[in-house]
C-alpha cells in the first residue's frame, strides 16, 4: 500500500520560493529619497558653485571685451604725436601701445631724427616681435640707422631682414632693394646682382623687383627711396591701417 502524500510538503514543493515584500529591499523612490534627504545640501551647494563659476567667466569676459573696447576707442582718438606719446605710456605692453610708440618712430624718422627714432624702433620691437609688423620694425630701424649716419649697422640689419624668411616678403624685397642701391653708388657690382636675384626669387611681380632689374641693368634711380639718406624714404613710411586705428 502507497503512503499518502503529505499534504503540506506537497503545497511547499509546488509553491515557489516566495520572498516576503519587507525583504525585497527599498524601492528606487525610497532610495532616490533617502539620498536626496542626507546628501541633497551638498547637491545644490555643488551646483550654485558650478553656476557661479559660469557667472563670473561670464562677467570677466565681459569685462575684458569693455576694457580692450575702451582702450581701442582711445587709441582712435590719439590723433598727435603727444597724444600717442600719453596713449603708449598709459597702455604700456599693449599691443596698441606699440603700434603706437611705432607711428612715433615713423614721424621721428620722417622730420629728420634718424636717432630719436632708431630708439623708439628698437624699444617696440620686442612688443611688436610675433606680429605680423615685426619686420616692418625691423625695416624702419634699419632706415633709420642710415638716417642715423650708422651705415654699417644699416646695411648688416637691411641683410638680416631680406634673408629672414619668417618676415613678409614684400618688408624683406624692400630691405633688400635699399641694400642693393647702396651697393650701386659704392661700386659693388656683383652684390648688386646677387640681391636684385634675390628680389626675383621673392616676388619677381612686385615693384621692388622692377627696380631691381634697372639697377641690376646699371641704371640708377634717383627717386629711390634709400637714394638720400639724409631725407626721409616715403615709400618706406608706411600708414598703419589697425582696428581702431586712425
Amino acid at each position: 500500500m502507497s503512503t499518502p502524500e503529505n499534504p503540506v510538503q506537497s503545497k511547499a514543493a509546488d509553491a515557489p520560493n516566495l520572498v516576503p515584500a519587507e525583504a525585497a529591499g527599498p524601492s528606487f523612490e525610497e532610495t532616490l529619497h533617502n539620498f536626496w534627504k542626507q546628501y541633497g545640501r551638498l547637491v545644490v551647494a555643488g551646483c550654485v558653485v558650478v553656476l557661479l563659476a559660469i557667472l563670473g567667466n561670464g562677467v570677466l569676459d565681459y569685462m575684458a571685451a569693455q576694457k580692450e573696447a575702451e582702450v581701442r576707442r582711445a587709441y582712435a582718438a590719439a590723433n598727435t604725436p603727444e597724444k600717442l606719446k600719453a596713449f603708449a605710456a598709459a597702455q604700456s605692453g599693449h599691443l596698441l601701445a606699440g603700434v603706437a610708440s611705432l607711428q612715433l618712430a615713423d614721424e621721428a624718422y620722417a622730420a629728420g631724427r634718424g636717432a630719436e627714432a632708431v630708439g623708439l624702433y628698437e624699444s617696440v620691437a620686442k612688443l611688436l616681435a610675433d606680429t605680423p609688423l615685426a619686420g616692418r620694425v625691423k625695416l624702419g630701424r634699419a632706415m633709420a640707422l642710415l638716417q642715423a649716419g650708422r651705415a654699417a649697422e644699416a646695411e648688416t640689419a637691411l641683410q638680416e631682414l631680406a634673408d629672414l624668411a619668417t618676415a613678409s616678403v614684400a618688408f624683406r624685397a624692400e630691405a633688400a632693394y635699399h641694400l642693393a642701391t647702396r651697393a650701386q653708388t659704392a661700386g659693388r657690382t656683383e652684390q648688386v646682382r646677387k640681391l636684385s636675384d634675390q628680389i626675383m626669387q621673392m616676388d619677381p611681380s612686385s615693384p621692388w623687383a622692377q627696380r631691381a632689374l634697372l639697377l641690376g641693368a646699371g641704371q640708377s634711380l634717383p627717386s629711390a627711396p634709400a637714394a638720400a639718406v639724409d631725407e626721409p624714404a616715403a615709400d618706406t613710411v608706411i600708414k598703419l591701417n589697425l582696428p581702431g586705428g586712425n
